[in-house]
């Protein structure tokens, strides 16, 4: 499915482009097993141009891409064993934005329409496999985590400055974004999220036994 993007590209999807690709900088040295299981990745398109191609078919607003986005940094910290790489990365994007609508979105599409959507790299059954497989490795906990949400936004507007569209500028004010209103806020990087996020994690099970 090849839709007419409009031009020139929004600088918040360049952002999470280019944050996607921060995730892949990792290389790895694969058999042709894994090659072969992958070879259906489309890897001859461009990371901006494929956030951009699933954000404008989908329909969906701006704050999803930033969420599948989340989840993915999530899975990064949770299971660093699982690599995400230039050969998984555009399906990992897919499928968590297409759980972000599902679950965020009013109306969105059901599986059969993000095949469509995904222009038809991937089949149903892989799509179907993909969702049930995100899901089991976020423990079914699909909406991200406030802080890491906050600490997330923080990095990407650090590391990656763009303007914000309305919507998704209006959801960061909401969540009380510091660089809204101080762009010297933070220093944080994108690894050192992970530090943040465990230390976040040991609290909370730490409040969970006390309640027990």
């Amino acid at each position: 499915m090849k839709a007419v993007l409009p031009q020139p590209v929004p600088s918040f999807i360049t952002s999470l482009a280019l944050y996607l690709e921060h995730l892949c900088s990792t290389q790895y040295d694969y058999s042709p097993e894994v090659l072969q299981k992958f070879q259906e990745e489309p890897t001859h398109i461009s990371l901006e141009m494929w956030v951009y191609h699933l954000f404008v078919v989908s329909q969906s607003n701006s704050v999803c891409p930033v969420l599948a986005c989340c989840l993915l940094e999530y899975i990064r910290l949770t299971n660093p064993s699982l690599p995400i790489c230039s050969l998984n990365v555009r399906r990992l994007f897919l499928v968590a934005l297409m759980v972000i609508c599902k679950t965020t979105e009013d109306v969105t599409f059901r599986n059969e329409g993000w095949v469509v959507i995904g222009m038809r790299a991937f089949s149903l059954h892989t799509l179907n496999s993909m969702e049930a497989d995100l899901l089991n490795h976020l423990q079914f906990r699909v909406q991200p985590r406030l802080h890491l949400l906050l600490q997330f936004l923080t990095a990407l507007m650090t590391h990656f400055p763009c303007t914000l569209p309305d919507d998704l500028a209006c959801f960061s004010a909401f969540l009380g974004h510091p660089l809204l209103y101080s762009p010297s806020a933070s220093e944080l990087t994108l690894d050192q999220l992970t530090d943040s996020f465990h230390k976040s994690e040991a609290e909370t099970c730490e409040d969970v036994d006390a309640v027990a």
